[in-house]
């Protein structure tokens, strides 16, 4: 079913954590190969079995150059183009900083960025820059919301979710030198 990250609310720390080591090690698989997705949002995450998550996929693999182009055509395109296309608008909440600035030059950081975006949505419930055009000036200063206080609150879930929540403010650093590997994420 590929509704269960679309519809989700928040997900406990626990699930949150299973499915950022799955998509981990599916994102150290493409890179390994040199393949960047560029388009990670909860749309092309295809999760099995609902909550007992027997599997979690990530899709559209096949279309990431042609999406790659649109969206790079949107944003060379400006305002005006942006609009017009739903794969741009869709992915811009989980866009990085560097696919909006230099869309023709960015590396492996650029998913790293997106799944901190899509884990941060999980946790928190909420789009870490918002959603819309409004977003971008947030995401170019990697101006995301704090996270809120019930987060990590819980006793039984603070460590990890303690946890979470610096892995995926890694993620969202700004300088793309300065997010974790795939790698990295997966031994984390």
């Amino acid at each position: 079913s590929k509704t269960l990250l679309k519809e989700a609310v928040y997900l406990d720390p626990f699930l949150v954590a299973r499915i950022f080591h799955y998509l981990a090690k599916g994102l150290a698989a493409s890179h390994h190969a040199n393949v960047i997705h560029r388009d990670l949002k909860p749309t092309n995450i295809m999760i099995v079995d609902g909550f007992q998550l027997s599997g979690v996929k990530i899709t559209d693999f096949g279309i990431a150059k042609m999406a790659a182009e649109e969206l790079t055509e949107a944003v060379i395109g400006g305002e005006d183009t942006i609009t017009l296309s739903a794969t741009a608008l869709g992915a811009l909440p989980y866009m990085s900083p560097e696919a909006i600035d230099t869309p023709k030059d960015v590396g492996i950081e650029t998913d790293i960025w997106s799944l901190g975006a899509m884990m941060y949505e999980l946790l928190t419930g909420t789009k870490p820059f918002g959603s819309g055009l409004k977003v971008v000036k947030r995401i170019l200063d990697a101006d995301y919301d704090d996270f809120p206080e019930f987060v990590t609150a819980n006793p039984q879930f603070s460590h990890l979710s303690t946890k979470i929540v610096e892995l995926i403010k890694k993620c969202l650093s700004l300088d793309p030198k300065d997010r974790p590997t795939a790698d990295e994420l997966v031994t984390e």
